[in-house]
């Protein structure tokens, strides 16, 4: 057992759009799976369960945040070590959720954005949020952003030269443009557009045909603790029943 997030050991951070945990035997699969990769803290999207609320399963600590019907929702699944850090953590809506640990006083975001063809409202309430959300945190601690953000931000950096890097894919998208908006007026960086990859550990999406490979999903960090990340990529092989497994990243 390591501490969380400690300068002396690895701790692994993931972030998975599962499509759903609402069938029998599902979270036990992501359980599995995230056990198998080692994973200390893992962020789901579209988890699908109703209402809010926190379980322990095998001994991961599964906390979630849905709303009134079998749509959207996040989740938020800690190791035993982990959970151990956790000091709070509050479910703020079906697409937006928070804990706070204790080491390195840490706060951790996970998301699920709207989809590019969502309407403007939409958007606009769910950046609103989540700007409260990281105003809210204190300036020192360690904020880690994550999930399915649904955004392109293309390889253009121009205009967004502290908040992403040279390796990324795609064209950007009006949810790409918001996503490094945001990133640059809470000083985040997009942490999967530093290192290098190959494509397919770059892309997070891919259509049914496997013809196209987007970069839609992200997790960014506080720009000041950039040099605490060891690597950021995508792992093919984390299937929870067809679902793959999305940016992982090291601290």
């Amino acid at each position: 057992m390591h501490d969380l997030l400690s300068a002396k050991y690895v701790t692994k951070i993931a972030t998975w759009n599962v499509r759903t945990a609402y069938t029998p035997g599902r979270l036990a699969q992501i359980i599995k799976k995230m056990k198998s990769n080692n994973i200390d803290i893992l962020g789901t999207s579209e988890m699908r369960w109703l209402e809010s609320g926190q379980l322990v399963s095998d001994d991961v600590t599964v906390m979630f945040s849905g709303g009134s019907k079998h749509e959207s929702g996040v989740g938020l699944l800690l190791s035993k070590g982990a959970a151990r850090s956790l000091i709070a953590w509050e479910p703020v809506s079906d697409r937006l959720m928070t804990a706070r640990l204790k080491t390195r006083f840490t706060t951790i975001i996970q998301a699920y954005a709207p989809t590019e063809s969502a309407s403007d409202t939409d958007k606009d309430d769910f950046y609103e949020q989540l700007n409260a959300i990281l105003d809210a945190a204190p300036s020192h601690v360690v904020k880690i952003l994550m999930g399915d953000f649904n955004a392109q931000i293309g390889p253009d950096r121009t205009g967004f030269e502290n908040v992403m890097g040279n390796e990324t894919m795609g064209r950007r998208t009006d949810n790409g443009e918001r996503l490094l908006s945001m990133c640059n007026s809470n000083e985040l960086k997009v942490g999967g557009s530093i290192f290098a990859h190959k494509h397919i550990h770059k892309g997070t999406w891919r259509s049914a045909d496997g013809t196209t490979v987007n970069q839609i999903d992200h997790i960014c960090i506080s720009r000041r603790w950039t040099s605490a990340l060891q690597d950021v990529r995508v792992y093919r092989g984390a299937d929870v029943a067809g679902c793959e497994a999305e940016n992982e990243t090291e601290m």
